[in-house]
């Protein structure tokens, strides 16, 4: 994918116990991974929602750097 996304999993998983129990209760065959080049994002489907993770880049003093932003979408 080229970023690490870890973090920002846990993060969100132990934010959000309704998108946790989502997670574990969708069997992995069920699930579909993208990405969406024109948005920078990487996309987790699930079953009944649709979790994107958009990367925002940027340059300072210190060098490269990224964010991510978590958008949920049930369906």
């Amino acid at each position: 994918m080229g970023f690490d996304l870890e973090e920002d999993l846990i993060e969100l998983v132990t934010q959000r116990e309704d998108i946790k129990d989502r997670i574990e209760n969708t069997k992995y065959k069920k699930m579909t991974f993208s990405k969406d080049e024109e948005a920078n994002s990487y996309i987790l489907n699930l079953e009944d929602c649709q979790i994107s993770f958009d990367i925002i880049e940027g340059e300072d003093e210190e060098g490269p750097w990224f964010e991510v932003e978590c958008n949920i979408i049930f369906f």
